[in-house]
């Protein structure tokens, strides 16, 4: 009798050891999985919705540059980016007007796109940045004004070379880094 009591002893001890690493297992994967959540929760709710596109798809042009006037911003922030297009090539390039580009936030070393307001649309005009010379422009910044947090931020614009095919041409991008405290 007092083996038998061992025994179911040691079994239910060894079924409530295995019951609770279970739990504290489940529980851990519970809060690994809600920070995750939250962290995506408010990265939406700061307009983070997508990585960047640029990291592995484009290369960097490496003789055009954007300039900006500022690059240290605070409440309350400007409506637009005042910025210049600067090409030190001797190559001609094609870029779109100062409203296309993509700003995007950087969070845990990753850029993320920032999302504008709902109806921000941009024209696809496409302009003429001939060999060593600048042009200004600026960026609409107050489409993303309720998306914006304090932190690192970047410009993204894609340019094409001039004497390229239109058809499938070889897309570069050049940036900007600002900060917003």
């Amino acid at each position: 009798m007092k083996r038998k009591i061992q025994s179911i002893t040691q079994t239910t001890t060894k079924r409530i050891t295995k019951s609770i690493a279970i739990a504290i297992l489940l529980i851990s994967i519970a809060l690994l999985t809600s920070c995750a959540i939250i962290e995506d929760v408010i990265n939406l709710q700061a307009g983070m919705t997508r990585a960047s596109e640029y990291e592995q798809r484009y290369d960097v042009a490496s003789d055009v540059f954007i300039i900006f006037d500022e690059t240290l911003f605070s409440e309350p922030l400007p409506d637009n980016l005042h910025f210049e297009l600067r090409n030190n090539s001797e190559r001609s390039y094609i870029y779109g007007d100062g409203a296309t580009g993509t700003l995007e936030v950087k969070i845990q070393g990753i850029w993320r796109a920032v999302t504008p307001y709902l109806g921000y649309a941009v024209s696809e005009v496409g302009f003429g940045l001939d060999p060593f010379t600048r042009v200004e422009s600026s960026f609409p910044l107050f489409f993303y004004h309720n998306n914006l947090r304090p932190g690192q931020y970047r410009l993204v614009k894609r340019i094409i070379h001039w004497d390229e095919p239109l058809v499938n041409p070889n897309i570069y991008i050049v940036f900007e880094e600002f900060t917003i405290i």
